[in-house]
Order: C-alpha cells, then structure tokens, then sequence
C-alpha cells in the first residue's frame, strides 16, 4: 500500500534507541562532532644540516675555557685541512703545557698569515712526549708562519722548530 504523507515511515526500523523521522521528529539527527586540526599548525621542526667548514681567520683560543680548540694539535690539524681565511689567522693559545709534535702544512700569505702566540698574560709550554724522542717538535712547511713569545722545551727531541724549504717569509721571535 502506499503511505500518505501523514503516515511516514521509519528510516531506521526496530534499530533500538536510534531517532526517526516522524511527524514527532521532523529532525534527523545531528553526526558527531569531530576534532578539528589547529588552525595554524606549527611546522615540523627540521633538524640543522651541520656548518660547513670553513678556512680560519681572526682570534681562534687555544685551550683553556670557553675555547674555540681543546689543545693546539686539533686547532693545527683543522687549519691543515681547511686553510687560512682572509685576513689571517692568530691561535691565541692559553696558559698550559700542549704536548706535539706539531706539523703545519696550511699555506699562509703575507695579507692573511698564521701566528702562534700566547693569550695575554699566559705561560705557554710547547713539549714532545718522551715517545717521540729524535724527532722534531714544530715542523713548518707553508709560507707566512710566526711562532712568537712561547717556551719551547725540547729535551728528548733532536730539534726545536724545523723550517721546510717552502716555508717562506716565516718568523720565529721572543721564544724561549
């Protein structure tokens, strides 16, 4: 039989506690409410890709607190491999006793040179271990190096400070 528009039929029969559309309940009900996203969502935080190295220039502290390098070798093995920036670099090295042999081969210029030399007011030592007994202690292979106002104490190496023969324009001053 067809039905009137008085007589309307359920739309979700025999279905327990669920409304429907009746003369009653002209309303169907409303669906649930779901969570919203923020409305402005926070980036995801992306880690940093790691600083590129770069050659070094200006003040660089030797040892110490708050340095830029533990001990001088570190600080000589980074200027080996990355060089010299503009301008020069000076390896202010702070009060203590830094044991090598030390090498360097960066390749200074007379408008950007590599210096060693104390901080202000500190007592520098430069030693060998006694496993390096005959050999070197500051071998300098690049132009445009100065090794100034540091106590150098050799006693079981053949020599002090050996200058290669590319290492031109190199000062060795007030060391003792």
């Amino acid at each position: 039989p067809l039905m009137t528009a008085a007589q309307t039929a359920p739309l979700n029969p025999n279905s327990g506690n669920q409304p429907t559309l009746s003369p009653q309940n002209p309303v169907l009900p409303q669906p649930p409410v779901l969570p919203q996203p923020p409305v402005n969502p926070q980036p995801p935080v992306l880690p940093q890709p790691p600083a590129i190295p770069q050659p070094l220039s200006g003040d660089v502290m030797v040892g110490g607190a708050n340095f830029d390098y533990p001990d001088l070798l570190s600080a000589i093995k980074y200027l080996n491999t990355f060089g010299v920036g503009n301008g020069g670099v000076t390896f202010k090295i702070r009060t203590g006793t830094y044991i090598g042999p030390y090498m360097v081969s960066a390749i200074g210029t007379a408008s950007s040179p590599i210096v060693f030399e104390p901080d202000s007011g500190a007592n520098v030592v430069l030693t060998g271990s006694p496993s390096l007994s005959g050999q070197i202690l500051f071998t300098l292979y690049g132009p445009h190096v100065t090794i100034r106002d540091l106590h150098i104490k050799t006693t079981n190496l053949r020599g002090h400070i050996d200058i290669g023969k590319y290492a031109k324009n190199t000062t060795i001053a007030g060391n003792t």
